[in-house]
């Protein structure tokens, strides 16, 4: 936003979240908060909540306190003084448990905030786009964050009243590691939303007086013309009108709605849809708010966008769900490619647009508990072009209750077996539900069947048939950015052969009780990103393995058994 020192006119021109909500809100005042002259400025306060969906902890409550001076009368087309703006948001216990459970300890980022300003001359609803404070993380609990702004000094050309509303957000958010780095959940935008019923009514003010008993309106302006076009914008240009006193400006219309005010003879309306035309009028008004009938109108068409670019993007590949909560779903997809560039990608639920974010991630919330919804994506780029939608991906939300995030992996590695000196592959998949707030979790664990090649005695090739049964659930913790699991898993082994002639074949051949699996991983693990696990473990005595049982026990129970896997989020 350009936040420039100085009077400016309104006739009506108004030149992460998380936890970037108080200088969002304290922006979005500072645009459109008002002092007039030597009018007494009166406090007023605003607290408003919002929704705003997250990646891994899904949609989560803010809410923002906005205090400031704000005067009762403001004299028209008097310049405003500054004024101080306080603000304050708070965020809850669980945003920042999701935070430290990535090992996020700085959040920074960009926001468009919505506001609208209701004046005499008209309502312009106004996108206010700021950077966001960096803000430290806590290690637990909700926090309060402030923001102070000042006002920028504007004034009005015609009496009434004017009145100002808050409205949603958009933030671009960027959570980073001590280090700098960013944490798995890379850079992502989150739409916020309103909570329904509330008064979003910031502040109210009159404004009095009328320019002297000025009752002559100026000459409607001539010869408007469009004077340039690009794919979201037209220029255009008129002859200046005339007036007893004098003429202050002009007001530009698309359609029926104000575009733009401007006090020369030139404007340039922008954030346009290419390819369309738009038909324009332009008003003049003086001091006193008088204005002109309508100029002639003047249809102007956008560019095709960027010129001949008419080239769609590629759809969006290997679109996946990367996470579930019980009111929103985390979704992610593999960048679209574009002649030009891509700008941003719409996401649909369903037919219905869900959201729209400029990079390869979105979480879509406000959604049932236990219900499937199925996801497309379409990537879009400067002109409008948009592309193909993506396969579709279908996501069950978790039932209702608790804060608790789901997610799963691919595990891949391997386990030498210490008895019989060799190695087996193991491959496979775990699925985990985790407590934000004890940072511990449950999972089911799956263990693919795999082949064993070993040397007993250094010399008698063996070859075993591995099988694993899930005994008991995967628990485990994420703590200090340490993953740690225990896992109880009953090993089989239905074939053994020695020099490739089996000698058991038996589908009850198996350890006579469960193995306890201890993992860990190093430092820094990301549960967004996977990581590495290493542990020891135990195998039982076997049993069931027929009449060789005792032998092919010997060559395979024992202690100071390793185990090497490397978990990657499953797409």
């Amino acid at each position: 936003m350009n936040n420039r020192r100085g009077s400016r006119r309104l006739g009506p021109k108004i030149g992460t979240a998380l936890v970037a909500a108080a200088t969002v809100m304290g922006t979005v005042a500072g645009t459109v908060l008002l002092g007039a002259g030597s009018a007494a400025a009166d406090p007023v306060s605003l607290t408003l909540t919002y929704k705003c969906p997250f990646p891994l902890i899904g949609v989560q409550p803010i809410s923002v306190k906005i205090d400031a001076d704000f005067p009762k009368t403001i004299p028209v087309n008097t310049p405003t003084p500054e004024l101080d703006i306080k603000t304050i948001s708070t965020v809850g216990a669980t945003a920042t448990q999701g935070l430290n459970l990535v090992q996020a300890k700085t959040l920074e980022g960009t926001a468009l905030a919505d506001a609208a300003v209701a004046a005499p001359e008209g309502t312009l609803p106004v996108k206010v786009p700021v950077t966001l404070q960096k803000v430290d993380i806590p290690a637990s609990g909700e926090f309060q964050i402030g923001a102070d702004g000042k006002t920028p000094s504007l004034s009005f050309t015609k009496p009434g009243t004017v009145k100002i509303t808050v409205g949603d957000l958009l933030l671009h958010l960027v959570p980073r590691k001590a280090d700098g780095s960013l944490t798995g959940l890379g850079e992502f935008d989150s739409q916020c939303t309103q909570d329904p019923g509330q008064n979003n009514e910031l502040a109210t003010a009159e404004i009095t007086g009328g320019g002297g008993g000025d009752t002559e309106a100026p000459s409607a302006p001539a010869n408007p013309r469009s004077t340039g076009t690009t794919a979201n914008s037209v220029s255009l240009a008129w002859d200046a009108s005339k007036d007893n006193v004098a003429v202050t400006g002009y007001d530009v219309y698309n359609g029926s709605t104000l575009a733009t005010s401007v006090t020369g003879t030139t404007a340039t309306i922008g954030n346009l849809a290419a390819n369309t035309s738009y038909t324009f009028t332009v008003k003049a008004k003086d001091a006193a708010g008088n204005a002109s009938p309508a100029s002639a109108s003047v249809t102007a068409k956008t560019q095709g966008g960027g010129g001949a670019d008419t080239e769609a993007p590629s759809a969006p590949a290997n679109v996946r769900a990367s996470g579930t909560t019980n009111n929103s779903v985390s979704l992610a997809w593999d960048a679209s490619k574009d002649n030009v560039a891509v700008t941003g990608y719409d996401v649909y639920n369903g037919s219905t647009l869900a959201t729209s974010v400029t990079g390869t991630s979105a979480t879509v919330g406000g959604l049932a508990a236990d219900t499937s919804y199925t996801f497309t994506v379409k990537a879009k780029d400067a002109a409008n072009n948009a592309s193909a939608a993506s396969a579709p991906v279908t996501a069950k939300t978790q039932p209702g209750g608790g804060n608790t995030v789901k997610y799963g992996y691919t595990l891949a590695g391997s386990s030498f077996i210490k008895a019989p000196n060799g190695t087996t592959k193991l491959s496979g998949g775990i699925d985990a539900e985790l407590d934000l707030a004890t940072a511990k979790y449950t999972a089911d664990l799956t263990l693919d069947p795999t082949t064993g090649d070993f040397k007993v005695l250094g010399f008698l090739p063996v070859t075993a048939k591995v099988a694993f049964e899930q005994a008991a659930k995967t628990t485990g913790s994420l703590t200090g950015g340490v993953l740690t699991s225990s896992s109880k898993v009953q090993v089989k082994l239905p074939q053994v052969s020695v020099f490739g002639f089996p000698i058991s074949n038996s589908p009850d051949c198996q350890t006579v009780s469960p193995s306890d699996i201890n993992l860990k991983s190093g430092p820094n693990f990301d549960p967004l990103a996977g990581g590495k696990l290493t542990g020891e473990y135990t195998l039982a005595k076997l049993q069931g393995c027929g009449g060789l049982n005792d032998f092919i026990s010997v060559f395979t129970s024992g202690p100071g058994n390793t185990i090497d896997l490397t978990l990657t989020p499953k797409k």
